[in-house]
């Protein structure tokens, strides 16, 4: 019996050690990286200590990867070894669906954090563009030089919340979106995809489109996502002043003053850090004031990092080897050099993995320390923290394909489609079409009435369900009363298969509805322009088809602002023009939407529109220039400097009234953080439709030290619903900081004493002696 119990003795010990063992066993298996608990830079700190200089390297590559003929297994062969950084468009296989991408981008992750030894399992960065959709399947949304022009922050936020959405459902956790550049150059093919012209407009478009990608309550680089499985990394881009081109060509080098520099291309940049907003840039590709972004010290180091006081933003580069390009700009001869002088200067991936793989014999030859290899991997993972893919690297297939596209984002498409639609003119009141109902037959002419391409515009996801104009009207009128003509292209010259039959059509039609506008060909990425009038066979067109039928309704659909020929004379007999831009799925229905007066519009221009081409740079062009006052004479030989369509402009199917006052007249600069002028408009429907106004709040600072970038600039907006006869009350609260600038004499940001100017405008930036002011001072 005595034994018997030593023995139990003995076996309780023996397990007793052994299960003191395992606990051992799995305590040293912890590792501060895998624990969400730990604030970012911890666990960035953990994992960091345990990686190879291969593995640091892999972690700054970014290959842009996209092939029917490979699997996901394959491509996992050649990067399971280091694991990888990020992948941009990842697919694989012949059959190129949403549930297909999603399960090939499950199986790559799965298999890189199976190969990866402990302790540093880093999981894969899947990119999307997200810049007007969620990806393949997904509700197309009009694009942004659409949802600039709508001037509705709090919808801007909406469609890209669901775009994050749509995003993270495709097994994305970071997007190549939003465009943050005040494009200020209409020959520039990428103004479609870009807000407006205005530092305000555009900060404020940015905000709201980064909040609705990220989420609210952001704080910065190294703070976690709130959402992270309804919302990703926001990557601004392209920084800096990328649409301030020379000659409106892409990547072309920008050249200006200090001055303009701050108050214009980095407003946007500055207000998103403060706020916290800022965790990715994409580097532009070009240069500025002779230095290339993507080894810009001064902007990458010395103003994101230093000014704006961001710690680990990730900075990554543009796509086709914009770091091997620094050898193009003649600043190096190798690319070992190229990865030694970007990364030394800022950079942290490398968009097409190219460039940066020398970076790992550079610094085995001692060209560059592995402090600053360090600073950028450190960049990478923070970013992969705050987005969650640490924490849960997979997707859920179970949530397409109602999480791309269902009712609620179609309805969001169709609202920002119909409140971005600008009605630049209407004489004699020709729309709304209040006899549309009993028109016999209906012309719908020209080459976009039918274009289901280029109305959605550049990185357009497959899978939509567009409605074009034509298609709408046939569904308000039936088949039988609507008859299409293409009648010309915006790719060749006029002919006369083309004209004759719209033509005809026009001659017997109770209305014609023109649509005509550009393509991708004609306007897009790569596809710049040293010509604004239709490109084409469409002015001939417009101007045939005004000869033979006066009810004609010109709708545009384009990328960038347009003109009409000699002295725009094309237009001159055209009774009501909308400018549609690229509206989306939904952007057919909702301009017919505007023509049936079942929605007034209620867009307006984010861009000044030039007479021609030779406006552009000159006064109004943009709406942003120094004002010489009548000293000098403003206007060219034969034509006038004026634009055509002002910055902030748009009708509406009613008619209104405003006033405004401001609070305090006066404010003591003495703790001016503290300091802010109320203004408040009332804002008046006189006339019998409901509808929504843009209140536009201007300033002039009526005597500065220096320059300022303009006479009038805008401050502060916000649109508004109105109801035929009804009026409401508009406040704002202005700092007196923003009513500073950029000196030039200084050299630095100043607020000064002295006298202000606000003006209300309902009708944009062509403020004059009729529009209500009042004068107010600092002391």
């Amino acid at each position: 019996h005595e034994v018997s119990v030593n023995h139990q003795m003995f076996r309780c010990l023996f397990l007793l050690l052994l299960l003191d063992c395992c606990v051992c066993s799995v305590v040293d298996q912890y590792y501060v990286y895998e624990d969400a608990s730990q604030p970012i830079p911890d666990r960035v700190a953990d994992v960091l200590k345990r990686m190879t200089l291969e593995q640091k390297v892999a972690q700054l590559l970014h290959p842009w990867v996209a092939s029917p003929q490979k699997s996901a297994e394959e491509y996992c062969k050649e990067y399971n070894s280091t694991g990888l950084g990020a992948i941009y468009l990842f697919w694989c296989g012949k059959s190129r669906t949403a549930a297909g991408l999603l399960a090939d981008r499950n199986t790559l992750q799965k298999c890189i954090l199976d190969a990866a030894p402990p302790g540093v399992k880093i999981p894969v960065t899947f990119v999307e563009e997200a810049l007007h959709s969620g990806g393949h399947g997904s509700t197309i949304y009009p694009m942004p030089c659409n949802m600039g022009t709508t001037w509705n922050v709090k919808l801007v936020q909406e469609v890209h919340e669901q775009i994050a959405f749509q995003t993270r459902v495709h097994g994305a956790d970071r997007s190549f979106s939003p465009v943050a550049n005040a494009a200020t150059d209409p020959r520039f093919g990428r103004q479609q995809e870009s807000w407006g012209e205005d530092p305000h407009h555009v900060t404020m478009m940015t905000i709201a489109a980064v909040e609705g990608l990220q989420g609210k309550g952001n704080g910065g680089p190294a703070s976690y996502l709130k959402t992270p499985n309804s919302s990703i990394i926001a990557t601004c881009k392209s920084y800096v002043a990328y649409a301030r081109t020379s000659g409106g060509i892409d990547g072309s080098p920008a050249d200006m003053s200090e001055s303009r520099l701050q108050d214009i291309y980095l407003v946007v940049w500055r207000e998103l850090a403060k706020r916290g907003l800022l965790r990715s840039v994409m580097a532009g590709q070009n240069m500025v004031n002779g230095v290339p972004n993507h080894a810009n010290k001064k902007l990458l180091m010395d103003v994101l990092r230093t000014e704006f006081k961001l710690s680990n933003p990730l900075v990554v580069s543009d796509g086709a080897d914009c770091i091997g390009a620094l050898i193009d700009f003649h600043i190096v001869a190798t690319r070992e050099q190229a990865a030694v002088v970007a990364v030394s200067n800022g950079m942290d991936q490398d968009l097409g993995a190219i460039t940066l793989p020398k970076l790992i014999p550079a610094v085995k030859s001692g060209k560059i320390s592995i402090d600053k290899i360090d600073r950028a991997v450190s960049d990478v993972l923070t970013s992969k923290f705050a987005s969650g893919v640490f924490d849960n690297p997979y997707s859920d297939p179970s949530l397409l394909p109602e999480g791309l596209d269902n009712p609620q984002t179609r309805a969001t498409a169709l609202q920002a489609a119909t409140e971005s639609v600008i009605m630049l003119k209407n004489d004699d009141d020709l729309l709304p079409f209040a006899d549309l109902s009993t028109m016999s037959l209906l012309a719908v002419i020209g080459p976009l009435a039918n274009d289901t391409t280029n109305q959605c515009g550049g990185y357009t996801s497959a899978g939509a369900h567009v409605e074009t104009v034509l298609t709408a009207a046939e569904s308000i009128l039936g088949k039988n009363k609507v008859q299409y003509s293409k009648g010309a292209t915006p790719d060749a010259p006029a002919t006369q298969k083309l004209l004759d039959p719209a033509i005809a059509l026009a001659k017997k039609a109770d209305a014609v509805i023109l649509v005509v506008g550009d393509d991708q060909l004609t306007c897009g990425e790569m596809s710049d322009r040293m010509s604004l009038d239709l490109p084409g066979g469409q002015l001939e067109l417009m101007t045939k088809i005004q000869e033979v039928n006066k009810k004609v309704v010109l709708v545009l659909i384009h990328g960038r602002v347009v003109t009409f020929g000699p002295s725009n004379l094309a237009l001159g007999n055209v009774k009501a023009v909308l400018s549609a831009w690229r509206p989306g799925e939904e952007g057919g229905r909702a301009v017919m939407n505007i023509i049936s007066g079942k929605e007034s519009p209620s867009g307006k221009t984010a861009q000044s529109w030039p007479r021609s081409v030779g406006h552009v740079g000159g006064p109004n062009q943009p709406y942003m220039y120094p004002f010489q006052g009548d000293h000098f004479n403003e206007n060219y030989v034969f034509e006038s400097s004026s634009p055509l369509f002002p910055f902030g402009w748009g009708l509406t199917y009613t008619k209104w009234e405003h006033t405004m006052s401001v609070t305090p007249k006066t404010i003591s600069m003495q703790n001016p953080e503290s300091k802010h002028f109320n203004v408040t408009v009332h804002l008046h429907n006189i006339g019998t439709n409901p509808a929504s106004q843009v209140v536009q709040v201007y300033f002039t600072d009526v005597v500065a030290s220096s320059v300022r970038i303009a006479h009038v600039q805008l401050i502060r907006f916000s649109k508004v619903h109105v109801e035929a006869g009804h009026n409401t009350q508009v406040n704002f609260a202005i700092p007196i900081e923003d009513l500073g600038f950029y000196s030039a004499i200084e050299n630095k940001r100043v607020l000064e004493a002295g006298e202000f100017i606000f003006y209300v405008s309902l009708d944009g930036a062509q403020v004059n002696k009729s529009t209500p002011q009042e004068t107010v001072s600092l002391e």
